[in-house]
């Protein structure tokens, strides 16, 4: 039988062979290099953490004295550090026979603002029915702050307290000849600027020290996040992206910030809103991690952080990286196939 000749392929040369097969190895480089990026050099991510939450008191040291005005109409002035010099109105001139009416203090008023100190510490108050209160106290002696605005005067002793209190007024239309309280309406929204905890936990029986609890009744708390900033990009506008991470307070807990001894401290911005019965909280830290401490002897702080899964599925920064290292490999895989980096066959028969 006559022999069917047999077609030989043209063969690629082998030096386009050997750049085939180096770009089919070389492909695995940019997934290994994304994925040591992602998992030991990628800095964390700057957080935004934004609490709302229905407290009874809320205590923070004042960093910001120049976004802490606040603003004093309708409050009555005790200055804790002398009660006794507190004036008294005049005894009234009763004749014989009149029942006698009974002696009201007179009230401290001042219709301007006061300015907290660097360091001073401002406690809100707010407990069933009873008026909105503020404390302001320093450990060092020096005055809590300036007052700014007014018309009324005060005495030297009252401008240098280490201890003020503000007692908002609580009468109503019907009362205005009261004369134990100050005109004016107390300002429904006080500001927030410094370092402090949120609420307080629970202790048992016994144990509490009754309005000093400052209980935390409810609220939530959402984190935001930055993108990761690349070193030489164009732009140095930061993005903010939602982790989806909303985490409910348990009510009689503690929110602090977790930070290592002698590390860094944020403070809290925003303000405070006096409710019915108590005061809604609406404010953000920049502070990377917080702890909940919930009611209990040995109960151990529970950290609420964003960590690198959540960083890898949410920030638009790492997943350009990702979208470019499968890119990189899908090109390597393909353009070493087609320059025959894949192929082991020398010919085929017709």
């Amino acid at each position: 039988m006559p022999q069917v000749p047999q077609l030989e392929v043209l063969q690629k040369p082998r030096k386009i062979k050997t750049l085939g097969r180096l770009l089919r190895w070389l492909s695995v480089v940019p997934i290994l290099g994304v994925g040591a990026y992602l998992l030991y050099f990628a800095p964390s991510p700057q957080t935004v953490s934004i609490v709302n939450a229905t407290v009874e008191t809320f205590a923070f040291e004042v960093s910001a004295p120049e976004l802490m005005k606040l603003p004093l109409s309708g409050f009555n002035i005790v200055n804790e550090a002398e009660p006794i010099a507190l004036p008294i109105a005049p005894k009234s001139k009763a004749k014989k026979g009149t029942p006698k009416v009974a002696e009201v203090a007179k009230p401290i008023c001042y219709s301007g603002v006061l300015v907290p100190a660097v360091g001073t510490r401002v406690t809100y108050m707010r407990f069933g029915d009873d008026p909105i209160t503020i404390s302001l106290q320093r450990s060092d002696g020096l005055p809590v702050g300036q007052f700014d605005g007014g018309s009324q005067e005060l005495s030297d002793s009252l401008r240098k307290s280490s201890q003020l209190k503000f007692i908002g007024s609580a009468k109503d239309d019907k009362d205005k000849e009261d004369a134990s309280t100050c005109e004016g309406k107390p300002v429904p929204r006080l500001p927030i600027y410094g370092f402090g905890d949120l609420g307080s936990e629970s202790s048992p029986t016994g144990q509490s020290s009754g309005k000093n609890l400052g209980t935390l009744i409810e609220g939530t708390v959402d984190v935001l996040a930055h993108s990761v900033q690349m070193s030489g990009a164009a732009t140095k506008t930061s993005q903010v992206y939602s982790t989806n991470n909303q985490t409910m307070l348990p009510p009689g807990s503690r929110l602090v910030q977790f930070t290592p001894e002698g590390g860094q401290q944020y403070p809290w911005i925003g303000f405070a809103i006096v409710g019915d019965s108590s005061i809604e909280l609406h404010v953000n830290s920049d502070a990377k991690r917080l702890a909940i401490i919930r009611p209990g002897h040995e109960s151990q702080p529970e950290i609420l952080s964003t960590g690198l899964l959540t960083q890898i599925s949410n920030d638009p920064i790492m997943a350009s990286l990702q979208l470019i290292g499968a890119l990189l490999f899908s090109v390597f895989q393909i353009t070493g196939s087609f320059l025959g980096g894949g192929s082991t066959r020398r010919g085929f028969d017709i």
